[in-house]
């Protein structure tokens, strides 16, 4: 029977030592005294009392796996020791030299010890430390060198990990791996939760991080497994104060700014609005907003709020996007290579207009088939398609119902006259020769009723035919005007619909919901008797009024009311009660050629 050295010096519990003292053995197990030997091989069992030496040193041995209980007394008080030991077979049946023996202090052995007889143990299994309260283990390191290992971790192949500081006296503690390829592990319920590899590379859920830190997660089913999260503590919040920020730096001492570039979450104002920004800098400028996406989705480029005469870029989250520069062009649109369009307008998903190239730099802009090409190389503008192809003879300048006012221009206009374009070439008949005597007496001065409207007596005089006594003319002489192309005639239908004023209305930045909170004092830190602490202080709070969302409103100009007319070009386009209109006129071109020819 091997049995392991129980060795202690008895004190009383000022550390004053006992000697001679009398001292007992108690099995935790069972409560009553534990049989105890005075050799190793277990054959001489120590009868009570027990005694211990002049010197006060107890020593004896045990049964493995006992935990007993040793308590001393110097013949007045009892001191009992304070702790509970397992006691453990020694390696050899030699090893019983005092070197050898661990005094167990205030600690549960609960494997095989061996000390190596220099003051060091090696511990080849599991240490068990409890304590009621205060610090359980306390490990100071004597060697003044760097660093300074406090605890080292080995396994069969050696030294595997080391706790300790960086230095003596360092306040830089730190956990290293001494193993090339080694990693570190933190693990909770059994499972790895964060890995910094071999390479300082960190990795959250996953065990083999590819960048300096990665989080890996399954998102199956919109889950949020992979989230970063970084949380403002201040129960009232003020405008424009941050609930997160990324910096990025460059060590390059030349830089004006100590970092080149930021993200971060703020608010927008004390009812919980927020915004993102971006920030970023010149080599020779300190770094600065230059984007932000603020509460109600825009996203603003060059300035920080939706301000109209602020320069800047707008790309509103209802899809309005905004330009603002001064002395300067505010867009640029640009095609590579190619002819085509530049930019294309939609109704709904049917393409309605677009602005184009054609012909390596002539510019072009069309609604549908209707067009015009500004053709810089000839100098002129002329009537185009879709894609800005030539549209020949089909195009018209304004319309019956709306009309162009004045036309200004250098020389008249030229009008086809080719004969190889003309069929059914009469001379003028008796009839038409009537009319066109007719014609002559028929010219007459006039004011437009528009222009007295908007001048008074100031509107001038104007010289021309009445196309109604044009029309009487023809029919005078038994032939239909509107067979003739110096007389026109158009019909069309019109509605008429009142618009109310517009009111200005101010933009109003949008707010979340805001939860009412109470107001509560102030609570200070509370420690224990060892300085640790045992619950936070709480800062004061003041109280916050409840607010409703608000949905963000866009500035609005005011209008005057006014009447729209729309027009239809056919009955059958035209709603119920549109009322029809006609309006005559006249080519005074060919009107004068016809006069002329009777003469």
């Amino acid at each position: 029977m091997s049995v392991p050295i129980y060795q202690r010096t008895a004190t009383t519990g000022t550390g004053d030592i006992i000697p001679n003292a009398e001292y007992t053995v108690i099995n935790e197990g069972t409560g009553t005294g534990q049989t105890i030997y005075s050799n190793r091989a277990g054959t001489s069992v120590k009868s009570p009392p027990y005694y211990a030496d002049g010197t006060g040193l107890i020593q004896f041995y045990i049964a493995p796996g006992v935990t007993f209980r040793v308590a001393a007394t110097d013949g007045v008080d009892t001191y009992t020791d304070r702790y509970v030991y397992a006691a453990y077979a020694q390696e050899t049946s030699g090893d019983t030299g005092t070197g050898r023996l661990m005094e167990v202090g205030a600690f549960g052995l609960g494997v095989d010890f061996q000390g190596d007889g220099s003051g060091n143990v090696d511990i080849a299994g599991e240490l068990i430390v409890s304590s009621a309260s205060g610090t359980l283990v306390n490990l100071t390191a004597t060697d003044a060198g760097t660093p300074q290992n406090i605890i080292k971790f080995k396994d069969t192949g050696g030294t595997t990990a080391f706790v300790g500081h960086a230095s003596s006296g360092s306040d830089h503690f730190y956990i290293q791996n001494s193993t090339a390829a080694g990693d570190m592990l933190l693990s909770t319920a059994g499972s790895e939760r964060l890995r910094i590899d071999s390479t300082g590379n960190v990795g959250i859920g996953t065990n083999s991080p590819a960048k300096k830190v990665e989080i890996a997660g399954n998102n199956q089913a919109l889950a949020s497994n992979t989230t970063l999260r970084f949380t403002d503590t201040d129960t009232a919040t003020q405008t424009d104060q941050h609930f997160g920020k990324i910096e990025f730096n460059s060590l390059d001492s030349s830089a004006v700014s100590p970092y080149r570039a930021y993200i971060t979450a703020a608010s927008e104002n004390s009812l919980a609005g927020s915004y993102i920004s971006f920030g970023t800098s010149a080599f020779t400028a300190a770094v600065s907003e230059k984007l932000r996406i603020d509460g109600s989705g825009n996203v603003i480029v060059g300035k920080t709020s939706t301000t109209e005469s602020t320069e800047g870029i707008e790309l509103r989250a209802d899809g309005w996007l905004k330009a603002i520069r001064s002395s300067a062009y505010a867009a640029t649109f640009r095609r590579n290579d190619t002819d085509g369009n530049i930019v294309e307008f939609l109704k709904d998903s049917v393409t309605v207009g677009s602005i184009g190239v054609v012909s390596g730099g002539n510019f072009y802009i069309n609604g549908g088939d209707t067009g015009l090409c500004f053709r810089p190389g000839a100098d002129d503008i002329v009537p185009v398609s879709s894609g800005g192809s030539g549209r020949d003879n089909v195009i018209d300048i304004g319309d019956p119902s709306f009309r162009f006012d004045n036309i200004y221009a250098t020389n008249g206009t030229i009008q086809t006259s080719d004969r190889n374009e003309k069929q059914d070439i009469l001379e003028i008949t008796t009839a038409e020769t009537a009319v066109a005597k007719a014609c002559k007496g028929l010219l007459r001065s006039f004011r437009w009723k528009s222009a007295v409207n908007e001048k008074g007596d100031d509107a001038r005089i104007h010289f021309g035919i009445i196309a109604q006594d044009l029309q009487d003319a023809f029919t005078a002489e038994g032939l239909d005007a509107g067979r003739y192309g110096m007389f026109i005639s158009s019909t069309w239908w019109e509605t008429q619909t009142e618009v109310e004023a517009v009111e200005a209305v101010e933009a109003i930045e949008g707010v979340e919901f805001v939860a009412a909170v109470e107001a509560s004092e102030a609570v200070e830190a509370v420690y224990s008797e060892d300085g640790e602490i045992i619950s936070e202080a709480i800062e004061a709070v003041e109280a916050v009024q409840g607010v409703e969302a608000v949905k963000a409103v866009e500035a609005v100009e005011a209008k005057d009311a006014y009447i729209r007319t729309d027009t239809f070009n056919t009955l059958a386009e035209a709603p119920v009660g549109a009322t029809e209109r006609t309006r005559l006129g006249v080519r005074y071109p060919e009107l004068l050629a016809f006069i002329i020819a009777a003469l």
